[in-house]
């Protein structure tokens, strides 16, 4: 087997596990709904998380105001990062509600779901803040870093839903074992 040959057996490989991963939570409805219900939850924390503070205390005061707080922060998501920006914040989040499927299934069927938990972590820590991109990686002393990021913090949240696909790749469907 040449070497162009393997390399495309493994791309093609890698391909079809991302694939599996990817519909995975489709197969059922209830874990159609957990995908969602974590999408979901992870959008609003990302663009909650671009001032927390204000979110915090105007849903303290009232709670029907989340809906106009997150289109209020959807629009300065959008207006920050532009429409690119604001397209791989949901898809960070999709992929959050994938990843978070895949992975549940996998430490349930005793399948290794901590390396895809492992894997999924730097997506995590790297795409984070729907306004900036800075996701967990201030916690770690690397929020001056951000100002030397290009295209408005673009190339963070790319490379953090690249990092998550890798380990979608690497998964795959969590009902296989491939060890």
């Amino acid at each position: 087997m040449t070497t162009s040959t393997s390399v495309r057996a493994a791309t093609r490989a890698a391909s079809e596990r991302l694939y599996r991963a990817l519909t995975y939570p489709l197969l059922s409805a209830r874990t159609t709904a957990l995908a969602v219900a974590v999408a979901a939850a992870t959008y609003v924390v990302l663009v909650a998380s671009a001032d927390p503070t204000a979110f915090a205390a105007a849903v303290a005061v009232d709670v029907a105001v989340v809906p106009d707080l997150l289109v209020a922060s959807t629009l300065g998501t959008y207006r920050a990062a532009g429409s690119l920006g604001l397209a791989l914040t949901v898809a960070y989040a999709v992929l959050a509600g994938v990843a978070t499927v895949v992975v549940a299934a996998s430490v349930r069927s005793g399948a290794g779901g901590t390396e895809g938990l492992l894997g999924v972590a730097p997506g995590v820590l790297a795409a984070g803040c729907a306004t900036c991109g800075a996701g967990l990686l201030p916690l770690l002393g690397v929020t001056g870093a951000y100002a030397l990021f290009p295209y408005a913090g673009n190339l963070v949240r790319a490379l953090g839903l690249a990092a998550i696909l890798f380990a979608l790749a690497r998964t795959g469907d969590p009902r296989i074992c491939r060890a």
